[in-house]
C-alpha cells in the first residue's frame, strides 16, 4: 500500500510501535505514520514500509486460492491514538496476481 495524493499519512513498517500495542508512537507522529495490511482469516498480512516516491516492491504474503474458490479480505490499520480531527486518506494497493497450471 502506498499513499495518494494530498495524503501525508505515511504507510510504516507494522512493528515499529509494536511493544504495548503502537501506544509508544508519539502524539507529534500520530497523524504521520500508520501501519495498514489485510485482513484474512483473522490474520494480517501488513504492507511493507513506504519508502519515498517509490512502490514498495517485497512480497509479505501469499494467499492461495482453489481455482473456484473465493476469499473474503477486509482492510486492518494500526494508528498510536485517534486522530484530533477528521482525515481524508487516500491509498493505493498492488497486488501481485500468479497462475498456477
Amino acid at each position: 500500500m502506498h499513499s495518494t495524493g494530498q495524503t501525508s499519512t505515511k504507510v510504516v513498517n507494522a512493528d515499529k510501535y509494536s511493544d504495548q500495542g503502537w501506544l509508544k508512537l508519539p502524539a507529534s507522529k500520530s497523524s504521520s505514520e500508520i501501519a495498514l495490511g489485510i485482513n484474512l482469516d483473522g490474520k494480517t498480512i501488513w504492507s511493507p514500509a513506504e519508502t519515498q516516491d517509490q512502490v514498495p516492491d517485497t512480497v509479505v504474503g501469499l494467499i492461495r486460492l482453489d481455482r473456484l474458490g473465493t476469499k473474503q479480505l477486509s482492510l486492518d490499520g494500526k494508528h498510536g491514538r485517534a486522530f484530533t480531527e477528521s482525515k481524508v486518506m487516500s491509498y493505493q494497493m498492488y497486488l501481485r496476481v500468479g497462475l498456477a497450471s
